[in-house]
């Protein structure tokens, strides 16, 4: 495939081997978003592809590659490649899933979970004021980082998906979950398709790779109860936009939270940074979102999803024993909690479940607990239509220690 000639002031990151996809960044904006712009590069390949390793080249024709160092000036026109053993079309399941990604936040499910009244409410108890421009709550709004229209389904999508060894906020469930979210001013929500909210330090940023600006300094007096933690950042950073909107709004700013969520040195509470702080897995997934809406310049449908475990509605039925052997359908009567569950599953029945129940829970990472390989089963084979999914996650978390009783008792018989 061939690559299109690089306009003067941009440059080119192809993230596939064979040139499928690219995208196509102003070399003033990069510079503003990191001290290293080929470091850079790196990041956006990662949170893109989600592979680890690999590195960047200069294309510098009749097929000769340079490799680029982390601190070199980039050139103007260039083209730049992701090397990586795994970066081809269709082998790349840990990429951002672009379909989804890039549609806009009101298309998503149409029958997405109610809206938590508390959500904002939280929010302004974790951050006080806007998280980045320090002005009044009343000003502002809650922004969800994974759109709410998305539905607790997508966040599970992501979660099976992306690698996440060292990340927070992997657990993230429900859409409303804090952890989800912002608290923010009406007037920056609204241009948020543009904005994307950098968490460092990350696989490959550091928290000083990052610049930081002044124009929104906290305060004692006008912002009193908040603090900037001291060992992460959450910077809010316009990849789209103009110079005027960066000068409005900020640039490069980074969040502060209630003074209550920090330890006398500084760092987050424990209890705090797993419940309520917001989570780097989903803010680099959004980050990469973000990219690929303002930079990208192919299509994308059917480049990073081809491998995917992309989740799939499915109506609700009547609940009761299968007349054949059918592992989804048991592990749907799991979610729906029967109460004629064990007394349904005999036999061929019995087995499969079994045999279903003990497999996932050996491939289950060591520091999962029963239950919560127990929920993802469920999200993965029950029904998902979101019309009754509050009442069906709230049936299904009730059921979760029976069903693990459950998954032992048949061991012990077998």
């Amino acid at each position: 495939m061939s690559v299109p000639r690089v306009a003067p002031g941009l440059i080119r990151l192809n993230l596939l081997r064979d040139d499928a996809y690219g995208l196509l960044i102003p070399i003033s904006r990069l510079k503003t978003l990191s001290f290293r712009p080929a470091k850079y590069l790196r990041f956006l390949a990662w949170v893109i592809t989600g592979l680890k390793g690999g590195d960047i080249a200069l294309l510098c024709g009749r097929g000769r590659q340079k490799p680029v160092d982390d601190g070199e000036e980039l050139t103007d026109g260039g083209i730049y490649q992701f090397r990586h053993d795994r970066a081809v079309k269709g082998m790349m399941s840990t990429a951002i899933n672009t379909v989804g990604a890039l549609t806009d936040s009101t298309s998503g499910d149409p029958n997405v979970e109610r809206r938590d009244p508390k959500f904002k409410e939280g929010l302004r108890t974790r951050d006080v004021f806007c998280a980045f421009t320090r002005k009044s709550a009343e000003s502002c709004q809650g922004a969800h980082i994974i759109p709410f229209s998305r539905g607790h389904r997508w966040l599970e999508h992501i979660r099976l998906n992306r690698p996440h060894e060292g990340m927070e906020g992997v657990d993230v469930r429900e859409s409303d979950d804090l952890r989800n979210g912002w608290l923010i001013n009406a007037l920056l929500h609204g241009q948020w398709k543009g904005i994307g909210i950098l968490s460092t330090p990350n696989p490959i940023l550091g928290m000083d790779d990052v610049p930081s600006s002044d124009k929104f300094p906290i305060d004692a007096n006008l912002h009193p109860g908040i603090r900037k933690p001291i060992d992460r950042r959450f910077t809010l950073q316009w990849l789209g936009g103009n110079e005027a909107q960066m000068a409005e709004e900020g640039h490069n700013i980074d969040a502060a939270f209630s003074s209550a969520l920090f330890r006398q040195d500084g760092l987050f509470k424990t209890a705090k940074l797993k419940k309520v702080v917001p989570s780097s897995f989903l803010s680099h997934y959004e980050y990469a979102a973000t990219a690929i809406k303002v930079w990208g310049v192919e299509d994308t449908s059917e480049i990073f999803t081809s491998r995917q475990r992309v989740p799939k509605a499915m109506p609700l039925h009547a609940m009761g024993p299968s007349k054949k052997t059918n592992p989804r359908k048991l592990w749907t009567m799991l979610a729906e909690g029967s109460k004629d569950l064990a007394s349904s599953l005999n036999g061929k029945k019995k087995a499969a479940a079994r045999k279903m129940a003990f497999v996932t829970l050996e491939r289950a990472p060591s520091s999962s607990d029963d239950s919560e390989v127990v929920h993802k089963l469920v999200l993965q084979f029950s029904n998902c239509n979101t019309k009754v999914a509050e009442t069906q996650d709230e049936r299904s978390r009730e059921a979760k220690s029976s069903i693990v009783g459950w998954i032992a008792g048949v061991e012990a018989d077998s």
